[in-house]
């Protein structure tokens, strides 16, 4: 539907397609922290790197965007944001714990922190924006965050 945000299918299918292009050859970590995508880049530095990480993972160690601009370590660092720990939501689930605080924080400017701590930051509404600012991101020499507010697919 016009208007809502992309879902993470979505959103993978927009990473695989910009980087099937052929344009540049991008090694991809996925749901991993953002030192994880920081650290694949100093290990792989002729390799541009793009860091899909869930907006959960990335309130545990969002201070590596400081690293990142410190250093000026050009990675791309995409936060999906459904302003929960969705992870975390889910295994309470399978060990049966309810009411439990703390799991959802709606209002994180993401691109204001990473502002804060020098990255470039750019929020995005659509899918087509999201493969302009990857290839903008890609041909940076500089580090950058892209947020995407994504909706959750329903299992059906």
């Amino acid at each position: 539907m016009a208007g809502d945000p992309p879902t993470v299918v979505e959103v993978v299918a927009v990473l695989l397609e910009v980087i099937g292009s052929g344009v540049v050859e991008v090694t991809l970590t996925v749901f991993v922290s953002i030192p994880a995508a920081v650290g694949v880049k100093l290990a792989e530095p002729g390799r541009p790197v793009i860091g899909v990480i869930g907006d959960g993972s990335a309130n545990y160690a969002i201070t590596g965007l400081w690293s990142a601009a410190h250093y000026q370590i050009p990675t791309t660092f995409v936060i999906l944001r459904n302003d929960e720990y969705g992870v975390l939501k889910w295994f309470a689930g399978v060990m049966k714990a309810t009411g439990l605080p703390g799991m959802d924080f709606p209002g994180i400017d993401y691109c204001a922190i990473a502002q804060g701590y020098g990255v470039r930051a750019v929020r995005i509404t659509s899918c087509d924006e999201l493969a302009a600012a990857l290839v903008r991101s890609l041909a940076s020499d500089v580090p950058s965050l892209i947020e995407v507010p994504i909706r959750l697919q329903s299992a059906s």
